[in-house]
């Protein structure tokens, strides 16, 4: 039951990516039952999840304090499609919650530039030369009603472009295409409405714009699985409270494991503790250093990483993001909107364990570090980090 949901709400967000240009009118019948489907595989989990990644925030209070004070505040669009334009802000919850992966978005994010193109040069052939083929093609905002609906609407664009541009940086290669795509997309439709409103004195009546501004900003925060790597004793050889770039030994595999890695779709992640900073063995500058050197080494073999995460406290001080504490992971899955529970924790220690243990991720141990036994509640132990990575690349999802 749960996989045929899945299934419809696959393709299904690819047909609305193809009718919300071409058929607002036919757009909102299709996204109300695609939120149907998602409420209904929700219900079948018993689990509720509400839109995840760094605009969860600004959506809800854009909500809050925008829209439906400045619907109620109107008598106008009281009708059904009236209600529907209002509420379109759920097609971010549900692109954002339902987009498998990076090439999910990219046919979604695709065939809605396809079929935009397609609606223009229809307009252009059917409206003579001189009339405007675009009266009626976008829509005011609803926020226009108020003041403050358009303060907190300037807010989540701002937000946006800040989160998205920041994405920019821990993406690379079609990846980050894609992202700029988006990001010029939607700058784009804010101009033309800009220009169609306050230069040529449109006047819109159609309700296609928020819902297709909405639809490309969940897909900018596409969901993504990801691999948490610890760094010492897993993609190099222990340092031993030491940041010197002199004794930095990565293993011999580990670039091409991490390739394997990138390939397959996964986000990489280094998730370390490096408590020598609290002890005075060495700096936070040290350690970025020392760890921009490991990037550098792995980028010559055509591997990347997306983040990295450091935890510079002492284990006596209670800290959220010291490992196994989860604040490290967690702040990783708000920046790249990361799944965490069809991700995966690669270490040598039992705390790497014990973190995916406390995140719901796979945990798998490799026994290139110091400990040479894995706890009881490891989901695998791998020879190094090359046998780790063939075993999640096999797997693709955890269970």
């Amino acid at each position: 039951m749960i996989k045929k949901i899945d299934h419809l709400l696959y393709y299904g967000l690819i047909a609305l990516a193809f009718v919300m240009p071409i058929s607002p009118v036919s757009a909102n019948i299709v996204w109300p039952v695609l939120l149907l489907l998602w409420i209904a595989k929700m219900a079948a989990l018993k689990e509720v999840r509400i839109a995840s990644g760094p605009l969860a925030l600004f959506v809800l209070v854009f909500i809050l304090a925008g829209v439906l004070p400045a619907y109620f505040g109107q008598s106008e669009n009281k009708g059904f499609f009236g209600v529907i334009s209002i509420m379109s802000f759920l097609i971010f919850i549900l692109v954002a919650e339902n987009t498998a992966d990076f090439k999910h978005a990219q046919k979604i994010g695709y065939l809605l530039g396809i079929s935009y193109i397609m609606m223009l040069l229809l307009r252009r052939f059917l409206y003579p030369v001189g009339s405007n083929v675009f009266a009626g093609c976008f829509a005011r905002l609803p926020v226009e009603r108020s003041i403050m609906g358009l303060a907190f609407f300037i807010l989540l664009l701002g937000a946006y472009f800040y989160y998205g541009f920041k994405k920019l940086r821990m993406v690379f290669g079609k990846e980050r295409f894609f992202i700029v795509l988006c990001l010029f997309a939607v700058l784009g439709l804010f101009l033309s409405e800009f220009y169609l409103s306050e230069v040529a004195g449109c006047q819109h009546s159609g309700m296609e714009f928020l819902p297709i501004v909405w639809l490309l900003m969940a897909l900018t925060f596409y969901k993504s699985r990801a691999v948490f790597l610890d760094r010492d004793g897993t993609i190099n050889e222990d340092m031993h409270y030491s940041a010197d770039t002199e004794k930095l030994k990565i293993f011999t595999n580990a670039g091409t494991a991490i390739k394997m890695l990138n390939e397959a779709g996964f986000k990489v992640v280094i998730v370390t503790n490096q408590s020598g900073v609290a002890r005075g063995c060495f700096t936070e500058k040290d350690v970025h250093k020392l760890n921009d050197l490991v990037v550098e080494r792995l980028n010559k073999e055509n591997a990347f990483i997306n983040g990295i995460y450091v935890c510079p406290h002492h284990p006596d001080i209670a800290c959220r993001c010291r490992k196994p504490n989860t604040g490290m992971i967690k702040k990783a899955a708000r920046d790249m909107n990361i799944d965490i529970k069809k991700s995966y924790v690669v270490g040598d220690m039992k705390t790497d364990m014990l973190l995916a243990k406390n995140t719901g991720a796979k945990g798998i141990f490799v026994l290139t570090g110091a400990e040479k036994t894995p706890p009881e509640f490891t989901d695998y132990a791998a020879k190094d980090i090359y046998a780790a990575a063939a075993w999640i690349t096999c797997r693709k999802e955890p269970d």
